[in-house]
């Protein structure tokens, strides 16, 4: 992961956390439908998509051009590149499908339906252009692996809990019926709940939860050891755990599959433990002698680490400005291997000279 001295603790789930791994027979369609033309928007789910897809090319290793990012989709628009997933992905491979946007249920059979941007406010036509869960899972199937990431509920309500269809009623839909034993579904909320906003990171509760989950937060968060994986079953306590301290107690994660799948490995342990702070140095004893000039050599020692503070400061200057042209850019510009080498080298260069300035100066005030 990219870490600076000053922002360790501030990194967010929009930033890309780099493994080393390849997942090259993966494939990955990657929906936001945030902007409806018939129904109400999802607030964020474009930057819940585009988080994901930074997550899956520089931490599972997906390569980019095995990554479809549809925003404000239609139903033929995800089925299409639902065809291209199952039809691409390798031998030992993973299709994967993250979802952002408005779900529902059906009124008649409670079959869940995931909503693309033309879905109209009509009872007539409201099915008729949606796609059911179980087509989606179908295709998944067809992989030797399938997952389902899905920030969305079925209840036929937005993020803002405004209902989709005035008058309807959509019955609870039931998860009786499993999913392929192929496929993962991992979904924002249980029967009845809604899939809730998270303002402080502007993305959907669930995918900054889930996001943190497979950054590596959720390494070791059943047994308190840590390898550099996580798996279903970490990363599902993870979310639980988070959004239960955020106070959104009312939307309960799900988790159906096999709970030893591993999102990813080789990853970086969390940030703010990345980079030690150097320890604080005690100020020098008051003492009784006289005063005596500074000899040469500490004056020497004076100017040394003057000059290396300044190279400091700018080294890490020039790391905040290549990370900030990283960040600026967007998962759609590709990997920009060029602005991750230059913030690294002129982050560590940085250190190393601010840890070389202060130990001069403590050299320059002891006897």
């Amino acid at each position: 992961m990219i870490t600076l001295l000053l922002g360790l603790a501030s990194a967010g789930v929009d930033d890309p956390v780099h493994t080393g791994e390849r997942a090259d027979d993966d494939y990955a369609v990657v929906v936001g439908v945030e902007r409806y033309a018939f129904l109400p928007d999802v607030p964020h789910a474009a930057r819940d998509a585009a988080a994901v897809r930074t997550w899956l090319q520089s931490a599972r290793g997906v390569p980019p051009e095995r990554i479809e990012l549809l925003t404000d989709a239609s139903r033929e628009q995800i089925l299409a590149a639902l065809e291209r997933g199952s039809a691409s992905t390798g031998p030992e491979g993973t299709l994967w499908v993250f979802w952002a946007g408005h779900g529902a249920a059906s009124a008649t059979t409670g079959e869940r339906l995931l909503l693309g941007v033309d879905v109209m406010a009509d009872p007539t036509v409201f099915e008729a252009r949606a796609l059911p869960v179980s087509v989606v899972e179908g295709h998944l199937a067809k992989a030797p692996q399938g997952v389902l990431w899905a920030d969305t509920c079925y209840a036929g309500v937005g993020r803002d809990g405004q209902p989709l269809l005035q008058g309807s009623r959509f019955a609870v839909p039931s998860y009786a019926d499993a999913a392929p034993s192929e496929v993962l579904h991992w979904a924002a909320a249980g029967p009845g709940e809604l899939s809730q906003a998270h303002a402080p990171s502007r993305h959907g509760a669930f995918t900054w939860a889930t996001l943190g989950a497979v950054q590596g937060g959720a390494d070791g968060e059943l047994d308190g050891v840590r390898d550099g994986a996580v798996t279903a079953a970490e990363a599902q306590a993870y979310v639980v755990r988070q959004l239960a301290t955020e106070g959104l107690r009312g939307q309960s994660p799900q988790l159906h599959g096999d709970p030893a799948f591993v999102f990813a490995r080789g990853l970086p342990p969390p940030a703010a433990a990345a980079v030690p702070l150097p320890a604080p140095v005690p100020a020098p004893a008051v003492s009784a002698r006289p005063a005596t000039p500074p000899s040469d050599a500490r004056l020497g020692r004076r100017r040394v680490a003057v000059l290396l503070g300044a190279g400091a400061g700018v080294a890490l200057a020039t790391a905040a400005g290549t990370r900030a042209a990283y960040r600026s850019a967007g998962p759609e510009a590709g990997t920009l291997d060029g602005l991750v080498v230059a913030n690294q080298v002129a982050g560590w260069a940085g250190i190393a000279a601010g840890v070389g300035a202060i130990g001069l100066g403590v050299s320059t005030v002891l006897p």
